[in-house]
């Protein structure tokens, strides 16, 4: 069974108190921090960072462009709309039309819509804002899209959440140190590595913490020596 959000978060918040000592920060950072780690998690474990993430944002991306499209199909029908309404009511104000007669079904909401002056036109102005909203947006999205290769999948999430933890103990604590194996205890040591285990258990995170640890350490120290 799925951890709850609010549960999560509670166990988020005892690691992060454990590890990083954040008993002294702020009541706003503590929670700043909590909500981070604890977003970043579920993000994880529905494996929607990386790949999968982009292939969603792709389809995104798609639909949007197919609902601008279908805005715009609308816009063309209620610009005909608008026409044929204003035709029927000039026929109607000269007497050519009588609107009270059975035959004409379908007239009546017709003089109904128009009988507000700038109805139509009102619709087809928000119809047209919606539509170029929509395609803003995607074409803001498009070129944010990351291309991935073939080969398989990479688990982008985990390398995220401890990538996370690394940039943390760093601010926090200090730099951090790769784990290392103790041929007594058949375990890995080091406070990061301890870090990034027990928040991978806290979000239910299926992936190796001492493999991670080690990776987000050198994406740390590769970030790092680009600012210096």
């Amino acid at each position: 069974m799925t951890v709850s959000r609010k549960s999560l978060n509670t166990r988020v918040f005892e690691v992060l108190n454990e590890h990083l000592m954040l008993q002294d920060a702020p009541a706003e950072s503590q929670r700043m921090l909590t909500h981070l780690f604890t977003s970043a998690l579920e993000a994880a474990r529905e494996n929607r960072i990386g790949r999968s993430f982009e292939n969603e944002k792709r389809q995104a991306t798609i639909q949007l462009e197919d609902v601008a499209k279908l805005l715009e199909r609308i816009l063309n029908k209620m610009q005909e709309l608008n026409l044929v309404a204003r035709e029927l009511l000039a026929r109607e104000k000269l007497g050519l039309l009588d609107v009270s007669n059975g035959e004409l079904e379908g007239y009546s909401w017709a003089g109904t819509v128009i009988g507000n002056p700038g109805a139509v036109e009102e619709w087809i102005e928000q119809l047209e804002v919606l539509r170029q909203s929509v395609e803003r947006t995607r074409a803001e999205l498009e070129p944010k899209l990351k291309q991935f290769g073939r080969g398989a999948p990479r688990k982008d999430g985990p390398l995220t959440v401890a990538q996370l933890c690394a940039s943390a103990f760093k601010e926090f604590v200090g730099r951090p140190t790769y784990p290392t194996w103790n041929d007594y205890t058949d375990t890995y040591e080091g406070r990061l590595y301890r870090f990034v285990k027990d928040i991978f258990a806290a979000g239910e995170i299926k992936a190796n913490p001492a493999d991670f640890t080690k990776k987000a350490i050198d994406v740390v120290n590769r970030n790092y020596s680009m600012k210096k």
